[in-house]
């Protein structure tokens, strides 16, 4: 496991991209895909409260310095590398298995069965953190997310919770995402896999808010060689 800290805020457990070695295997499918954000992405990485009340103090008891420890509390739910905001592949993964429910192919025994299945243990996307672009392939930085998205949750979960202000970094629509998805399953077609991604950026959208925030639309989509 190799740890991320980018200044000091962000330690977190990532796997090592596979995609060098898993590129070496015989019958693994390469297919590289581009998405543009249609309705704006929403922010909402885990972190352990101890941890950010080492980072930003805990929450003031005067209540009218809570909205401003809020908005700082919001900017720790950043995804960030090294070169800037970024997210976890396996939510492009678990968009297209959601999207797979809605399309179906003959697999395995020759049934016709819904892909999602399929997709979640047939394919690896890559690299393990996908960096945001804008339009002209800049990497995305986190003065890019200050415009925070508000609303009401309540803490703690459920009906008996107090209802609070919270905010979520967010970024505007049009925001990119390149990465590549290495399909060790042969039965799946690749237009299969296509409209698996296309129903997630219609239907369901990824980051959290979905369905409304996090939808796109597949702007690329090429299948590179069956590497050996």
């Amino acid at each position: 496991m190799t740890i991320i800290a980018v200044d000091g805020i962000r330690p977190a457990d990532t796997p090592e991209d596979l995609g060098d070695a898993i590129r070496r295997i015989e019958g693994v499918r390469e297919i590289r895909a581009e998405i543009v954000g249609r309705t704006p992405f929403l922010f909402n990485r885990y972190f352990d409260e101890k941890w950010a009340a080492s980072v930003i103090g805990n929450k003031p008891t005067n209540v009218t310095l809570v909205d401003e420890w809020r908005r700082k509390e919001a900017m720790l739910r950043l995804y960030e590398n090294a070169e800037g905001l970024c997210i976890p592949s396996r939510n492009i993964r678990s968009a297209m298995v959601a999207g797979g429910n809605g399309v179906t192919g003959k697999l395995g025994r020759g049934e016709e069965v819904k892909i999602g299945q399929f997709v979640r243990e047939g394919l690896i996307p890559e690299p393990a953190f996908i960096s945001f672009l804008d339009a002209n392939g800049r990497v995305l930085q986190r003065e890019d997310a200050t415009a925070l998205h508000k609303d009401q949750v309540r803490i703690p979960p459920g009906p008996k919770g107090a209802l609070v202000d919270k905010y979520w970094p967010k970024l505007e629509v049009g925001w990119v995402l390149r990465f590549s998805l290495l399909v060790f399953d042969g039965g799946l077609p690749e237009e299969k896999l296509l409209a698996c991604l296309t129903n997630a950026g219609v239907f369901k959208g990824i980051g959290t808010g979905r369905p409304d925030y996090g939808k796109f639309k597949v702007t690329e989509w090429t299948e590179v060689a069956m590497l050996s």
